[in-house]
């Protein structure tokens, strides 16, 4: 079952149009300084933005983590999970990092210790269940009773996967399908917080009908105030936790209608403090594999 989604604040619908701001990440590569610094900033931000009565999510796009860091090699991703908690995620598509890297078997280790639902609806073998920790999406509770769909969908990478024995679907059939299911359930507001990459970002929202926004990931693209695509928001939010993206909707509670979105991608300041919590929680992560090398040299 999915890890229970809560929201950051409480909007009476009587009061006029629903406020939602998502702020996002993509392909941090873990850059862990530059990640504390995001942190800070993100918080602050958040702050403000709930604030004015808005509901405020922190969703990262994937690959937050990279084998040029040693927590990561050691833990097969594991040991990112509690600096993104730290961070105050609420979301996550994997990407295609730790699966490619270390195989699908550590995405259960990388989601036991999330305490966020981290998705990839189309992360499969052909029709085969998800990998242990995995969910296709989330149904996120809005004022008023209308309702938030979420998909994950992550980067086929080719031969890659196949080379692990996975042959991962179509995301444009897989997202098709559960567009529908979410719409059937009641969700006003649909969106992908895709690994694939601009060019099928684009794709997908030319090929499926129903989605709102794309909130993407993989290509490292910057999309200062994103595209619009066939009706569809696409964003990007670059790369190396320079930047953070934010996404603003606004619904109708009375139609449950999507009155506006806007995309905007905001530089981390360079003399932004660190996040002391995050420098806190990647100390510890790094103390620990010290002691799992040094225990493995010395046996």
């Amino acid at each position: 079952m999915p890890k229970k989604l809560t929201n950051s604040t409480s909007i009476d619908p009587m009061t006029g149009p629903i406020h939602l701001t998502i702020f996002h990440t993509n392909d941090m590569h873990g850059r862990l300084e530059a990640m504390a610094r995001l942190s800070s900033f993100a918080r602050r931000l958040r702050a403000e933005a709930e604030a004015e009565g808005r509901q405020v999510f922190l969703w990262d796009a994937g690959d937050a983590a990279d084998h040029n860091i040693h927590l990561c090699n050691l833990s097969k991703g594991a040991a990112f999970s509690p600096i993104l908690n730290a961070m105050g995620y609420g979301l996550q598509t994997i990407g295609n990092f730790i699966p490619a890297t270390f195989g699908p078997q550590a995405i259960a280790a990388v989601a036991s210790g999330a305490s966020f639902p981290i998705l990839a609806a189309n992360g499969r073998d052909r029709d085969g269940p998800l990998p242990k920790g995995l969910h296709k999406y989330v149904v996120i509770p809005l004022p008023g009773g209308m309702k938030m769909g979420v998909i994950g969908l992550t980067s086929p990478r080719g031969s890659l996967y196949q080379n692990l024995g996975m042959h991962l679907p179509d995301y444009c059939q897989v997202a098709r399908q559960l567009v529908g299911q979410l719409r059937s359930q009641g969700a006003s507001l649909v969106i992908v917080l895709s690994h694939l990459g601009l060019e099928d970002d684009r794709r997908l929202a030319e090929t499926v009908t129903g989605i709102d926004v794309i909130i993407g990931a993989h290509s490292h693209d910057l999309l200062p105030s994103g595209e619009i695509c066939n009706d569809v928001l696409i964003t990007q939010a670059a790369e190396y936790a320079e930047t953070l993206g934010r996404v603003d909707v606004a619904l109708d509670p009375a139609t449950a209608h999507v009155l506006s979105r806007t995309a905007r991608v905001l530089p981390v300041p360079i003399d932004e403090p660190t996040d002391p919590d995050v420098l806190a929680v990647i100390n510890a992560a790094e103390q620990v594999i010290d002691a799992l090398m040094a225990q493995n040299i010395d046996g």
